[in-house]
């Protein structure tokens, strides 16, 4: 029961590697946390634009031009281009990845 508590001195160079991890994960939390707003807000507009497909079929899916996502959600055409094709979206009409609910210049009609 006499467990004497000690008091733990660090050294400079112990609180700056403290500091600098700190830091680090408070960068890559802000990080994430912007890269899922950017997910979630490039979903929302091809939702809102390919509502029509979404609930009635593959037949009224119409061509969405990545410079129109990029306009509405304001972020640079590569951020987008690199969202969607990583990402897939679950939807009635099945899952797909989120780049082939865009139209491509090279994808012939």
């Amino acid at each position: 029961m006499g467990r004497e508590v000690r008091k733990v001195t660090m050294q400079d160079a112990d609180k700056e590697f403290v500091r600098g991890s700190l830091q680090s994960a408070r960068w890559l939390t802000r990080a994430v946390a912007q890269r899922n707003e950017t997910n979630l807000k490039v979903a929302a507009e091809i939702v809102h634009y390919q509502k029509a497909f979404l609930e009635q079929g593959m037949h009224q899916m119409r061509p969405l031009k990545l410079k129109l996502i990029t306009d509405n959600v304001g972020v640079h055409g590569s951020t987008i281009s690199r969202v969607t094709s990583a990402m897939m979206m679950q939807t009635p009409q099945g899952s797909f990845y989120t780049q082939n609910l865009l139209q491509h210049r090279n994808r012939k009609r």
